[in-house]
């Protein structure tokens, strides 16, 4: 577990804990906490479960690219800093 928690800033979703990747990992943590959500069954004016709160978290999991990832690709591309805003 501890080189888990040394490689996860170099190697991301991808770093190996417990023979497994780290979005699986992360993909059955969601699932649980969304279970968890949906039966506090609170919900908002539009009716929405606050699970709609892990809409984002699901979307990095379900690509297996973290915001780094995507700067990391963004400049790879180019080596430009000047593509890594958003203009």
């Amino acid at each position: 577990m501890l080189s888990a928690y040394k490689n996860a800033p170099k190697n991301g979703l991808k770093t190996n804990l417990m023979g497994k990747d780290i979005s699986y990992w992360a993909e059955r943590l969601l699932d649980i906490s969304k279970s968890g959500l949906i039966k506090r069954d609170f919900l908002n004016r539009k009716k929405l479960s606050e699970a709609k709160f892990l809409d984002h978290l699901e979307k990095i999991v379900k690509n297996k690219k973290t915001n780094a990832d995507n700067i990391i690709s963004k400049y790879s591309n180019s080596e430009n800093l000047n593509d890594l805003y958003d203009q």
